[in-house]
């Protein structure tokens, strides 16, 4: 269950895809009432997330959603 639920969003830094998070958090704050929302966007798509970035993620969230913007 999301509700209350801590949301993890990870962009992989390419144009629009916080936005195109942001909408799936639209729907998943309506929906399922999700709770706070952590934003990390990558500096790049073909990097991984930074270390602190990954952390925060683990311990703050419930769940991470992920997508590809262009």
């Amino acid at each position: 269950r999301l509700s209350g639920a801590t949301l993890g969003l990870l962009a992989n830094g390419k144009t629009h895809g916080m936005v195109f998070l942001e909408r799936v958090a639209e729907h998943l704050r309506a929906r399922h009432a999700v709770g706070e929302v952590v934003h990390v966007t990558k500096a790049n798509a073909s990097a991984p997330a930074r270390p602190e970035d990954a952390v925060l993620l683990a311990t703050r969230c419930a769940a991470v959603v992920t997508a590809i913007g262009d």
